[in-house]
């Protein structure tokens, strides 16, 4: 959820409340807030930590970060949410199990 902006409210310029949902990460981008936009956490603005967006992607606590903020923005930024595939994924495999067990019928097509 927006709540502000500075310059020019460009993507990276833009204040979000953090009971919002997250903005989309951007491998790329410029701005004060490039990568992951600004939110107003404890009455201070800040860009989210490499953690931060780890966790908005879905990555496990375990997950070993890369060694820079710079390098997790970017990385999280061109990954995809993975609880988002495993879903799809699941979603694709239950699909195919229930066409396995129903019988297809074959349509004939006439010609006049």
């Amino acid at each position: 959820m927006q709540i502000g902006r500075i310059s020019k409210g460009r993507q990276g310029e833009r204040i979000y409340h953090i009971s919002g949902h997250a903005i989309t990460l951007s491998a790329v981008g410029g701005g004060i807030g490039a990568k992951t936009g600004i939110y107003l956490i404890d009455d201070k603005l800040r860009k989210l930590t490499g953690r931060e967006c780890a966790r908005i992607q879905g990555f496990p606590e375990s997950y070993i970060l890369p060694k820079t903020e710079l390098e997790a923005h970017k990385q999280f930024g061109n990954s995809v949410s993975v609880n988002v595939i495993q879903y799809i994924l699941t979603e694709i495999g239950n699909t195919v199990k229930s066409n396995e067990r129903t019988p297809t019928t074959r349509l004939e097509y006439y010609y006049i």
